[in-house]
């Protein structure tokens, strides 16, 4: 899930076992959703691969035990990619050095 609110990317546990990453670096980080009052811990951070189209990119990741969500792509991911969420159009746009991914945006 791409999360324009959050200036980092997360993944739970569950959802990294199911990933192509290098070892995870444990240390111990705290955060606070974006309502300002609930926190939540980072147990170590992770470089993960993501492919999209036959293309991969890559981001540093915290892992956390629980999520709202298997994954989230914060402004870290966003900004690296030059993700566009064309709301319009219904589909997002990512681009890496040499190429720009479309993919279609769920409901």
């Amino acid at each position: 899930m791409f999360d324009s609110g959050s200036t980092k990317s997360f993944i739970n546990q569950i959802a990294l076992k199911r990933t192509q990453h290098l070892p995870i670096h444990f240390n111990q980080q705290h955060y606070v959703m974006a309502d300002g009052h609930t926190p939540f811990e980072v147990i170590g951070t992770v470089r993960i691969f993501i492919e999209m189209n036959h293309i991969k990119t890559n981001i540093l990741v915290g892992v956390v035990n629980s999520l709202c969500t298997d994954c989230i792509l914060g402004m870290d991911y966003i900004n690296k990619y030059k993700v566009n969420l064309n709301n319009k159009q219904k589909q997002v746009q990512v681009y890496t050095a040499s190429q720009k991914i479309t993919i279609p945006m769920e409901d």
